[in-house]
């Protein structure tokens, strides 16, 4: 296909490389609705504003308050003092994330007022904390008119998301891999044929893949058609609906390349969904708390319908018991789950923090629901179907009912709702490293100011990152700005997440974590530490700081991406084991982001070339004479 000239490769040429220009085509031709700019909301703009899809509308007639503070990252206590829309706030500062995403507002109306014909202008129309009586309204029309719909909320210590992409929706590449390949040892000759691997490999295919061979030797017709994968009877080899049984004798050689196929998938209508839910397993410690998870919410919507919009208040006793008894009521119709006292503990939960919103759980969701509207644009990757539920009920305090967990007019006021004053009083005198200031370390930072880590008289952040910022990083990297191109990460990070939450303290250096740099850095630095955040793209470096924890018994906080992939491991002295405790298994797959214009190792040197060849473009600082 013909490079899109609209596509800067410059600044997307890591999202292209996963995501393919078909589907970044797409995108650029699409149209966004995200109604609500809550924290959540903001988050799945900005997400998708990075993207890049062709505009981005915001939908909110609330004025910023206190309670926003500590989750939308892109309003201050200036808008909240001269009491600005959320949406007017927010969007000249989400225009400056991307310059071919266009910003566009609508705050004339409340959104329950909006004609239904206003969503067929959208690609993608995606609602952040409306009444389930509006979302199904909604999304009635939608699914109708061929819109995608998606709606999602936090509520305190509780986050939903729900997916209608309509009764039938194509899913072009279910996964994102690349096609596997295999080197073949050999074919029977069989009606349903027998291919096998070389001696000693495996080969990964699955009953259901299809595939197609290529240069096989002696069995050529085998060369001509697709086969699917009918049987897996052990690692070394696989069954096709193939007949070889008249075919010559394979002889030498051939390569099995997997086919990818599209899938056409089904969902169910909103109105139908609130009752017989299809849940997603958010946590295999708690198989059974996404259905008392859609049994609270169904109770906490009904009781803010019946109260003007107004849900539970905050760790009150009697909104909590006719939450707790609505959900019992709804369970005892859809007999979703076992009624248990964890369960109807996790409920009351629900309803005691509803009015607050937590931080953590924002950015999680904001993240989930931005990629969602990106599947549904582009037809890649498996859709959600159809609901997330998520908590952090572990968080809540020990000590309810009191005082200290309700707002006190502070800009922290929805997550004290949540944890509680003491703990918050613990996140403000914390004291944390971070290691790294790219992608993951930029959404890290602004999670840790948000919560008002560091903010406290004894509280303080030291981040280190030794790269300057280029181009590419734009796309990903959201606290920099092309203004800020060859700075250093570290200081311009820190600087923009200042601007996030002024209180907080932030000390930002230049520093490679390595044996060399621990005269600066000794064990007593370690030692004065609550909690270290590895935002790494290298093994060895991770492998180094794992080793600096574990010897002053320090908690880390340890994630990572590959293409789409990521990874989250929290080590804690004494509790679990350490990073280098044990080994990821072996991946043919190499970070993009520690590729240098003048790659310096082999994996390097082999996937520099293929990748200029998929983006058809030529690096010149990476090319000789």
């Amino acid at each position: 296909m013909e490079v899109d000239e609209q596509i800067d490769d410059e600044l997307y040429n890591r999202q292209r490389y996963v995501l393919g220009d078909a589907a970044m085509s797409k995108m650029s031709k699409s149209d966004v609705l995200v109604a609500g700019v809550s924290g959540l909301g903001v988050e799945i703009a900005k997400n998708i504003a990075l993207a890049g899809v062709r505009s981005i509308t915001l939908q909110d007639t609330v004025a910023a308050s206190n309670m926003d503070l500590s989750t939308n990252f892109f309003l201050s206590e200036a808008d909240v003092s001269a009491g600005r829309n959320r949406a007017e706030a927010c969007a000249p500062r989400l225009a400056e994330l991307n310059p071919y995403v266009k910003i566009k507002t609508e705050t004339a109306k409340p959104f329950a007022e909006l004609p239904l014909a206003y969503f067929d202008q959208f690609a993608v129309v995606v609602l952040v904390g409306q009444p389930l009586e509006v979302q199904q309204r909604v999304d009635a029309h939608c699914r109708e008119n061929k819109v995608g719909f998606l709606a999602c909320s936090v509520h305190g210590l509780m986050a939903y998301a729900f997916a209608d992409l309509g009764d039938s929706f194509i899913v072009y590449d279910t996964d994102g891999e690349e096609c596997k390949e295999l080197l073949i040892g050999g074919v029977t000759q069989a009606s349903g044929a027998i291919v096998k691997a070389l001696p000693y490999e495996r080969h990964f295919f699955e009953a259901g893949d299809m595939v197609r061979f290529k240069e096989v030797g002696g069995m050529q017709d085998l060369n001509s058609g697709v086969y699917e994968v009918t049987a897996v009877p052990n690692p070394n080899s696989f069954a096709i609906n193939a007949d070889t049984s008249k075919m010559p004798a394979h002889t030498n050689g051939g390569i099995v390349v997997q086919v990818k196929k599209q899938v056409t998938m089904s969902f169910d209508p909103l109105s139908e969904s609130l009752k017989k839910p299809k849940l997603l397993m958010y946590d295999t410690a708690k198989p059974d708390a996404p259905a008392a998870l859609h049994c609270a919410l169904l109770a906490c919507d009904r009781l803010a319908a019946t109260r003007g919009g107004r849900g539970p208040a905050p760790w009150d006793r009697e909104d909590a018991d006719a939450a707790v008894a609505l959900a019992r009521q709804f369970n005892a119709e859809l007999k979703l789950f076992t009624e248990t006292p964890e369960l109807l503990s996790l409920v009351r939960t629900v309803a005691q923090t509803w009015a607050g919103a937590f931080q953590p759980l924002a950015a999680f969701l904001g993240g989930v629901v931005a990629q969602e509207a990106l599947k549904a644009v582009t037809g890649k990757f498996s859709p959600l179907q159809q609901w997330l539920y998520a908590d952090f009920a572990e968080v809540a305090p020990l000590e309810r009912d009191s005082p200290q967990c309700r707002p006190d007019g502070s800009r922290y006021d929805a997550q004290r709702v949540c944890v509680g004053g003491a703990t918050l009083d613990k996140l403000l005198q914390a004291k944390c490293f971070m290691v790294g200031a790219g992608a993951i370390g930029c959404e890290m930072l602004k999670n840790l100011v948000l919560m008002g880590v560091s903010a406290g008289a004894n509280g303080h952040i030291t981040v280190t990152d030794p790269d300057l910022i280029e181009k590419s990083n734009l796309n990903r990297q959201f606290l920099f700005r092309p203004s800020d191109l060859q700075k250093p990460k570290s200081t311009t990070a820190a600087k923009a997440a200042l601007a996030m939450n002024p209180a907080a303290k932030i000390t930002a250096v230049l520093d490679k974590m390595e044996p060399a740099s621990e005269t600066k850095y000794p064990d007593a630095f370690y030692g004065s530490l609550d909690a270290v955040v590895n935002a790494l793209d290298n093994v060895n470096a991770r492998m180094y700081m794992d080793a600096r924890c574990l010897a002053n018994e320090r908690p880390l906080l340890e994630s990572g991406t590959l293409g789409t992939k990521g990874h989250v491991q929290c080590i804690v002295p004494h509790i679990t084991e350490s990073y280098a405790s044990q080994r990821d298994p072996d991946t043919h797959d190499v970070p993009l982001c520690t590729i240098h214009s003048f790659p310096n190792n082999m994996d390097h040197c082999i996937q520099v070339p293929a990748f200029f060849h998929l983006t058809k473009t030529r690096p010149v600082a990476a090319v000789g004479p």
